[in-house]
């Protein structure tokens, strides 16, 4: 884990396992958290999420030993901001930090833009919709579906894109400039 000091980054803390992980996030408030994909106790994507349910605000960047378009899909889709190989050099570190604490994503359009393929063009609408600022109810009254339907319709954009919350999802669909 990593905060951001007098024009550098600061190691604040190493975690071994999940509980670890949440355990010091919640007591250092990190600026951005170094994510392996494979943690000692589990998968490193299943960590991501579960950091992320406690804690929604967190920039995580994802490190891995290999560079396959899963591990990326499967971070962005967690709610990480990138994903960088081990092998990167310090100066590609220290920008991807940078770059992350900023609010910027790595992961690129290329990757960004397969996890919006898998939406069905209903949820395409229903995210649209979403991002106007509707609520379920007037989805669901302007796309004329049943509130359970837009309800499911909801869930399985949230679960297509590794998103927790309608802001998130919008914002990986902004990005695409789907809307």
């Amino acid at each position: 884990m990593l905060d951001q000091g007098e024009g550098d980054f600061v190691v604040i803390g190493e975690a071994a396992s999940t509980g670890e992980l949440l355990a010091l996030v919640a007591r250092e408030r990190p600026d951005v958290v170094v994510l392996d994909v494979w943690m000692p106790d589990g998968d490193g994507i299943q960590t991501l999420r579960a950091l992320l349910s406690h804690h929604r605000d967190a920039r995580v960047l994802m490190l891995s030993s290999e560079d396959a378009q899963g591990y990326r899909l499967s971070a962005l889709r967690g709610g990480a901001c990138g994903l960088l190989m081990k092998v990167a050099d310090a100066a590609e570190v220290r920008a991807a930090l940078v770059d992350i604490a900023n609010g910027k994503s790595l992961f690129g359009e290329k990757v960004e833009a397969h996890a919006l393929h898998d939406l069905t063009q209903r949820e395409l609408d229903v995210l649209r919709l979403m991002a106007r600022g509707l609520n379920n109810a007037k989805i669901a009254e302007a796309l004329f579906l049943s509130g359970n339907t837009v309800k499911t319709h909801v869930s399985n954009i949230f679960a297509k894109l590794g998103c927790n919350d309608r802001a998130s999802a919008v914002l990986v669909a902004w990005k695409q400039r789907l809307i």
